[in-house]
């Protein structure tokens, strides 16, 4: 539990499997993160060899059956297991096949459910990335297995519909190329110009990554706040032409995010050059970059909600960009840099940085992070680009 609190994934395993040597019967649950490990790190032989020792598990335990021999290319053999699964379980698929989905309401009861629709949503929270990354979802779907009859997608809603569409834009042969407008005169303008570019370029690229879109008027005033004082006594027409030039190398530098994002294929890793460039510079920048990702990603929290990812300090993917993002320092010579925004716990009070740094390097935890969302996000974004 230790190394897990220090995103010490190594020890944590290591220590997991030996736990399972001491006490087989595995009362503690650790088999569960151990599982779950195996599969996010493509290691199917391992997370099968784990899981067969506990024939009659309770679920998810067979849907994490079918994506390790899914991922060994066993498919006849997934199959077979996701049909029986679906057949006692249906609430498991229902929840990973939605590209967006609000969490269902806790029934208030003791403990942690292990089937229903709670539990299930909490297993999409968790593993839909997994099933998304190795191409078992789309895989899952073309099945058709029959859905419990409240979870059957309506062509005709804004929302359940999603995966038709997204279905259907999977199916083109290529993602159309949408064109870069971002220049090195465009990021050497905004460097000079505003005070933490590391912040804000995580911030549009948060926003860039939203499941549903946000529009301008509810992100431009942040980006504006992060602007030096202009010079004063400028004309109007001077005036004009400074605040063309602010907007131009700002919505360049979105529509470049966005068009980075929709020119890779989702099933790829994530575009995530701009950032290791800034994070190479400094810790600093990286720690900043992560505090601008979680301000955009704040303002679209129920989209992702709705996608199966809390925009949460203390839980999931967004929990680890969280710490990162507390350990941002004020803009440099910004003049309301003692209100700039800051990382906050879920109760809103500051969150604090870990006394003890975690062990993994800063750029690696906040990668890890990122390919776990964008493997939700990039689908349903490509697909509503596609036009389907």
């Amino acid at each position: 539990e230790l190394a897990l609190m220090d995103d010490d994934d190594p020890a944590a395993m290591q220590l997991a499997r030996w736990g399972l040597q001491l006490n087989p019967n595995d009362n503690h649950g650790w088999r569960t993160m151990l599982v779950y490990k195996y599969l996010s790190a493509a290691q199917y032989q391992s997370a099968l060899e784990l899981l067969e020792r506990y024939p009659d598990d309770a679920p998810p335990a067979e849907h994490q059956r079918t994506l390790a021999l899914f991922g060994l290319g066993r498919q006849a053999e997934a199959e077979a297991v996701l049909r029986a699964a679906h057949e006692k379980f249906p609430e498991f698929l229902a929840a990973l096949l939605p590209d967006l989905m609000d969490a269902p309401p806790d029934d208030g009861g003791p403990g942690a459910p292990i089937v229903g629709p709670l539990a299930a949503w909490h297993y999409r929270t968790s593993d839909r990335g997994n099933w998304v990354k190795n191409g078992a979802l789309a895989w899952a779907r073309d099945l058709d297995l029959p859905m419990p009859p409240s979870e059957k997608a309506d062509p005709a809603s804004p929302v359940k519909g999603v995966a038709n569409r997204q279905r259907a834009g999977a199916e083109r042969a290529n993602l159309a190329q949408f064109p870069m407008t971002y220049t090195a005169q465009d990021e050497a303008y905004l460097r000079e110009n505003f005070h933490d570019y590391p912040r804000l370029q995580g911030l549009l690229t948060a926003i860039a990554w939203s499941p549903a879109l946000v529009m301008p008027n509810q992100w431009l005033g942040h980006v504006m706040a992060m602007r030096k004082p202009r010079s004063e006594g400028l004309a109007q027409d001077q005036m004009l032409k400074v605040m063309n030039l602010d907007s131009g190398a700002i919505m360049n530098l979105y529509n470049s995010t966005n068009a980075l994002l929709l020119n890779t294929p989702a099933q790829q890793e994530p575009p995530l050059q701009d950032l290791r460039a800034i994070a190479s510079t400094s810790e600093d920048a990286l720690f900043a970059w992560a505090a601008g990702f979680v301000m955009g990603a704040e303002m679209s929290a129920a989209a992702w909600r709705r996608a199966g990812q809390q925009v949460s300090s203390d839980k999931g993917a967004f929990g680890h960009i969280y710490a990162l993002a507390a350990r941002a320092p004020g803009a440099p010579n910004a003049p309301n840099s003692a209100n700039i925004w800051q990382a906050r716990q879920d109760d809103g009070q500051p969150l604090l940085t870990a006394i003890n740094v975690p062990a993994t390097p800063p750029i690696e935890t906040l990668t890890q992070a990122l390919c776990t969302l964008w493997h939700v996000v990039a689908p349903i974004r490509q697909a509503r680009a596609g036009g389907a």
